[in-house]
């Protein structure tokens, strides 16, 4: 064998494992086949999905081999054996005689039965696998397979799971190299040269590992995306756990003066108060539309009204297509509560409160300013971080955007208070 013919091989070996985790990294860019895979527990319909496309995408490379001569373009073996192994034998057969149906149109007549063979024996091995074993779990390297047996053989005195597949893909390579060799009736990649022989054998273990090992990180990673999610969401709903007392005690405050001084307005608002705590404390999500939290803002607003008379008056200017913006529950009424407190209610005078939200190029925007009494300009750096209300909007704009949204206040003793809330594109 000359070096060009070894330059060939290894070229072709190398290529294959290049093929193999280009087209493992694609798929998972893919949202139906990244959902289809991450599925741990298929239904026969998920499983019979999931072995056609796999099965299409490696009839495409076999293909390629016959017609362009491509030989790094099939993957057969490691193909059927990684589906029956990760998927069990029904798929795993149906993969083998797929493909090897395919090539036993084009004289390679020792492929069909080949095929089944690979996919029964992945199905043996997806049957025999033991149960904390996952399935994903299977190094690139088969080098490192075998340091890992060993290693697990003095420390447990027992085979490790993983040497199986490596085993399996050394003797089906040797046998359809050898009758490849022998019969011409079945394609093998092979040599003259025992060690480029044993390259060929590691490089089809490695076929298998190679996706495995890629799907299994993204795995982990979208286990990950939606641990943090649910810890954001534990985190939000806390967090409105939190500022529920704090509006209720402050309308209750609301109400006992109200009882002593206007009995009829107090019961006006007891009343309001009961339909605003229903909608409340029916309310279950952690984001709701901003439509639905301005249609709360009315019924809060309407209890401090009765309280202020005219001495509070409300302008809204609402953009309606920002309607459907996600944003967390109760999230404006901390602030427009600090308003009426803190910046109307010194008033002598009328104050007014003006809510607006407009949509931006990327997100929407909510301000609302008073005409109050403002805030001093060396309390307004620590405002947030005062009280419960404001520091819980911080938190919780916090928890449930990161750091992509926006919360600015601006305040000047003679022209009152603006809050400013960003809310990002993603959350509409």
């Amino acid at each position: 064998m000359n070096l060009n013919e070894i330059q060939t091989i290894l070229f072709t070996i190398s290529f294959k494992l290049g093929i193999i985790a280009c087209l493992a990294s694609i798929l998972m860019m893919n949202k139906s086949f990244k959902r289809l895979l991450l599925i741990e527990k298929k239904t026969p319909r998920e499983k019979a999905a999931f072995s056609l496309t796999m099965g299409v995408l490696l009839a495409i490379g076999l293909i390629s081999r016959l017609m362009l001569g491509y030989q790094a373009a099939d993957i057969s073996l490691a193909g059927t054996v990684m589906i029956g192994m990760i998927e069990g034998m029904a798929p795993g057969v149906f993969v083998g005689i797929l493909l090897g149906s395919v090539a036993f149109t084009a004289g390679e007549y020792l492929a069909l039965p080949l095929g089944i063979l690979y996919g029964i024996l992945g199905g043996i091995l997806y049957n025999r696998r033991p149960k904390e074993v996952d399935p994903l779990d299977f190094p690139p390297l088969p080098l490192v397979v075998i340091y890992q047996a060993v290693k697990r053989r003095k420390a447990e005195k027992k085979v490790h799971w993983q040497l199986y597949p490596l085993l399996a893909c050394v003797i089906l390579d040797c046998l359809r190299m050898g009758l490849g060799r022998f019969t011409g009736l079945v394609f093998s990649l092979a040599s003259n040269n025992v060690l480029i022989d044993l390259l060929i054998l590691l490089s089809t273990a490695a076929c298998i590992g190679i996706p495995l090992k890629i799907w299994s990180n993204a795995r982990t990673e979208q286990k990950l995306i939606e641990s943090n999610a649910r810890a954001a969401e534990a985190k939000l709903e806390a967090l409105r756990s939190q500022i529920r007392p704090h509006f209720l005690f402050n309308t209750l405050n609301t109400i006992s003066t109200l009882v002593r001084v206007n009995p009829e307005q107090g019961r006006s608002v007891i009343l309001k108060l009961s339909g605003l705590l229903r909608r409340l404390f029916d309310e279950s999500e952690g984001l709701i539309p901003l439509k639905k939290e301005l249609e709360f803002i009315d019924d809060y607003l309407s209890i401090e009204q009765i309280r202020l008379g005219n001495k509070l008056r409300i302008t809204k200017e609402i953009d309606n297509s920002v309607g459907k913006l996600l944003v967390p529950g109760m999230v404006l009424q901390p602030i427009i509560e600090n308003s009426i407190k803190h910046g109307i209610a010194p008033k002598l005078d009328q104050g007014e409160i003006k809510i607006t939200a407009r949509k931006t190029v990327d997100g929407a925007e909510i301000t609302i300013s008073d005409n109050g009494i403002g805030i001093d300009a060396s309390d307004l750096d620590r405002i947030k971080t005062r009280g419960v209300g404001l520091r819980n909007v911080e938190e919780r704009l916090q928890a449930a955007y990161s750091h992509k949204y926006r919360f600015d206040i601006k305040s000047d003793p003679t022209n009152g208070t603006e809050v400013t809330l960003f809310f990002p594109k993603e959350s509409q």
